[in-house]
């Protein structure tokens, strides 16, 4: 199977962070690596426009030096243009799934205006993350400097609904690539969601709760035995916690952060939830975001 990992890159420190991440994600999975630099198609900017053309000369140049802080093996170099940057990975991807590719990942770097180690979008990624038909990763601000060796530890948010499935299944596979650690985390509400049946005293609704709150558990328990032999390590924060919190401060003990989308909207698809909106603009390690797998019924 030809798998592919896709980079967008500029001549921005942004682009040094993603092509670091798109490395260190293709030498764990075997994927091939493309470094795409996506310009204005020229009918954006005017057929024959001195801007359309400059933007041209340019790829080469910033290919060049992707091809160079690539370092071995080289990536292939793509050029490609669109009604935006986004626009135009869009369409790489969709060439190569049409060409009967595998695409795992679109790759990018967060926005230059956010904190050295924090990850903070900018219109680019934005776009690719409320509708890319794959998996989206996003690297810190100065990530190029730190990047490690290897993925040691993989954390994955799991609530039990289908899109957490997908983004288990996906973080499980890619820890049992890289041989690295899993963390499944799994955040208890500190009331339970649902309607609660009858008048309870204090008593019974305290046990009620620690009910809920086991079923919870052994949920987590369940979805985790499935994985088979890869190494799991379930987190189960105690009632009270908010899962945004949790997950962006267990973003500065792993090496990726793996979420799944949102539920609703097409599928295969990635769409952003609050928790995932969060973490894309606080945490402190690259994140993944994984599209819903068709047949969620959502």
């Amino acid at each position: 199977m030809d798998r592919v990992t896709v980079v967008g890159f500029d001549d921005r420190a942004r682009s040094h962070d993603a092509l670091a991440l798109g490395r260190l994600l293709t030498e764990t999975t075997g994927a091939r690596l493309i470094a795409a630099y996506s310009s204005l198609a020229p009918a954006a900017v005017g057929e024959g426009d001195l801007l359309s053309e400059r933007m041209l000369a340019d790829a080469d140049r910033r290919l060049a030096d992707a091809e160079a802080l690539a370092g071995e093996p080289r990536p292939q170099l793509v050029t490609t243009s669109g009604r935006s940057p986004a626009d135009g990975l869009l369409q790489l991807v969709e060439a190569q799934v049409a060409a009967g590719a595998t695409v795992d990942a679109v790759v990018l770097g967060s926005s230059e205006h956010g904190a050295v180690g924090r990850v903070l979008i900018g219109s680019t990624p934005e776009r690719l993350l409320q509708g890319a038909p794959c998996a989206v990763a996003i690297a810190p601000a100065g990530y190029a400097a730190n990047a490690p060796q290897r993925l040691a530890d993989v954390a994955v948010g799991y609530d039990g609904r289908p899109e957490s499935e997908a983004a288990l299944d996906a973080a499980a596979a890619l820890a049992a690539e890289a041989g690295a650690r899993l963390h499944a985390i799994t955040v208890v509400a500190e009331t339970p969601g649902v309607h609660v049946p009858g008048p309870l005293d204090a008593g019974e609704y305290v046990q009620y709760v620690a009910t809920l709150h086991a079923h919870e558990a052994e949920r987590a328990r369940a979805a985790i035995e499935r994985l088979g032999e890869t190494p799991v390590e379930l987190v189960l924060e105690t009632p009270g916690g908010d899962a945004t919190d949790v997950l962006t401060a267990r973003s500065a003990e792993v090496d990726l952060v793996v979420l799944g989308s949102r539920g609703h909207g097409p599928l295969r698809r990635v769409l952003l939830g609050s928790v995932s909106t969060h973490l894309v603009r606080h945490s402190a390690c690259p994140l993944l975001v994984v599209p819903r797998a068709a047949g969620d019924g959502s």
